[in-house]
Protein backbone atom coordinates (compact mmCIF):
# COMPACT_ATOMS: atom_id res chain seq x y z
CA UNK A 1 0.00 0.00 0.00
CA UNK A 2 2.52 2.52 0.94
CA UNK A 3 4.56 1.74 -2.12
CA UNK A 4 1.03 2.57 -3.90
CA UNK A 5 1.02 5.69 -2.66
CA UNK A 6 4.84 6.51 -2.42
CA UNK A 7 4.44 6.18 -6.47
CA UNK A 8 1.18 8.21 -7.10
CA UNK A 9 3.00 10.86 -4.98
CA UNK A 10 6.14 10.44 -7.70
CA UNK A 11 8.57 10.17 -4.43
CA UNK A 12 11.48 9.31 -6.53
CA UNK A 13 13.67 9.82 -3.29
CA UNK A 14 12.36 6.23 -1.61
CA UNK A 15 13.02 4.41 -4.63
CA UNK A 16 15.89 2.73 -3.24
CA UNK A 17 14.05 1.60 -0.03
CA UNK A 18 11.14 0.38 -2.33
CA UNK A 19 13.51 -1.58 -4.10
CA UNK A 20 14.78 -3.16 -1.36
CA UNK A 21 11.56 -3.82 0.20
CA UNK A 22 10.94 -5.68 -2.88
CA UNK A 23 14.26 -7.29 -2.67
CA UNK A 24 13.96 -8.73 1.04
CA UNK A 25 10.11 -10.20 0.39
CA UNK A 26 7.86 -7.23 2.28
CA UNK A 27 5.96 -6.21 -0.89
CA UNK A 28 3.11 -7.80 -2.41
CA UNK A 29 4.31 -7.99 -6.20
CA UNK A 30 0.53 -8.49 -7.06
CA UNK A 31 -0.55 -5.36 -5.28
CA UNK A 32 1.92 -3.36 -7.35
CA UNK A 33 4.84 -4.58 -8.94
CA UNK A 34 8.51 -3.87 -9.37
CA UNK A 35 7.62 -3.26 -13.02
CA UNK A 36 4.82 -0.72 -12.48
CA UNK A 37 7.32 0.94 -9.91
CA UNK A 38 10.32 1.52 -12.42
CA UNK A 39 7.17 2.34 -15.19
CA UNK A 40 6.23 5.72 -12.65
CA UNK A 41 9.67 6.52 -11.42
CA UNK A 42 11.01 6.46 -15.36
CA UNK A 43 8.15 8.90 -16.57
CA UNK A 44 8.55 12.33 -16.32
CA UNK A 45 6.68 13.86 -13.53
CA UNK A 46 4.30 15.69 -15.45
CA UNK A 47 3.23 12.01 -17.16
CA UNK A 48 3.22 10.16 -13.60
CA UNK A 49 0.79 12.88 -11.97
CA UNK A 50 -1.80 12.46 -15.07
CA UNK A 51 -1.70 8.84 -14.76
CA UNK A 52 -2.58 9.12 -11.31
CA UNK A 53 -5.67 11.60 -12.22
CA UNK A 54 -6.23 9.07 -14.28
CA UNK A 55 -6.39 5.79 -12.81
CA UNK A 56 -7.35 7.24 -9.42
CA UNK A 57 -8.95 10.63 -9.38
CA UNK A 58 -6.01 12.51 -8.66
CA UNK A 59 -4.57 13.89 -5.80
CA UNK A 60 -6.56 14.77 -2.53
CA UNK A 61 -6.72 19.04 -2.68
CA UNK A 62 -9.10 18.87 0.25
CA UNK A 63 -8.72 16.45 2.79
CA UNK A 64 -11.38 17.82 5.17
CA UNK A 65 -14.30 17.56 1.96
CA UNK A 66 -12.92 14.22 0.68
CA UNK A 67 -13.59 12.60 4.18
CA UNK A 68 -16.94 14.22 5.23
CA UNK A 69 -18.47 11.29 3.84
CA UNK A 70 -16.94 8.51 6.35
CA UNK A 71 -18.90 7.17 8.72
CA UNK A 72 -16.22 7.68 11.33
CA UNK A 73 -15.89 11.45 10.75
CA UNK A 74 -19.41 12.46 10.77
CA UNK A 75 -21.20 11.95 13.86
CA UNK A 76 -24.85 11.87 12.57
CA UNK A 77 -25.25 8.49 10.29
CA UNK A 78 -26.24 9.36 7.08
CA UNK A 79 -29.62 7.06 5.99
CA UNK A 80 -30.38 7.80 2.50
CA UNK A 81 -33.70 8.36 1.78
CA UNK A 82 -35.02 8.05 5.37
CA UNK A 83 -35.90 11.36 7.24
CA UNK A 84 -34.94 10.33 10.47
CA UNK A 85 -36.35 13.18 12.51
CA UNK A 86 -39.90 11.45 11.92
CA UNK A 87 -38.97 8.29 12.31
CA UNK A 88 -40.28 6.03 14.99
CA UNK A 89 -37.85 3.56 16.24
CA UNK A 90 -39.97 -0.26 17.37
CA UNK A 91 -38.25 -2.52 19.93
CA UNK A 92 -40.04 -5.58 19.29
CA UNK A 93 -37.96 -7.48 22.08
CA UNK A 94 -36.12 -10.52 22.03
CA UNK A 95 -37.17 -13.44 20.25
CA UNK A 96 -37.90 -16.64 21.52
CA UNK A 97 -37.47 -19.93 19.89
CA UNK A 98 -40.97 -22.30 20.43
CA UNK A 99 -39.10 -25.16 20.18
CA UNK A 100 -35.10 -26.42 20.69
CA UNK A 101 -32.23 -25.29 18.09
CA UNK A 102 -31.66 -27.61 15.69
CA UNK A 103 -27.80 -28.41 15.39
CA UNK A 104 -26.20 -28.78 12.26
CA UNK A 105 -25.78 -32.40 12.32
CA UNK A 106 -29.35 -33.06 13.45
CA UNK A 107 -32.02 -34.36 10.76
CA UNK A 108 -33.32 -31.46 9.13
CA UNK A 109 -36.69 -30.52 10.04
CA UNK A 110 -38.45 -30.75 6.60
CA UNK A 111 -38.44 -34.37 6.47
CA UNK A 112 -35.83 -34.93 4.09
CA UNK A 113 -33.77 -37.41 6.18
CA UNK A 114 -30.75 -35.54 5.61
CA UNK A 115 -28.84 -33.53 7.76
CA UNK A 116 -29.76 -30.20 8.45
CA UNK A 117 -26.19 -28.87 7.38
CA UNK A 118 -26.80 -30.86 3.87
CA UNK A 119 -30.38 -29.54 3.13
CA UNK A 120 -32.24 -26.28 4.57
CA UNK A 121 -28.87 -24.79 6.58
CA UNK A 122 -27.30 -24.10 3.71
Amino acid sequence: MLVSEAADIYAKSLEKEIYRAYEDGLMDPDFMSRNEVDQIFRMPLKDAVQLVKNTRGGLINDVHSFLRGWACFNPEPVMSGINTANSTFHDFGTYIREGPKTGRNDPCPCGSGKKYKKCCCK
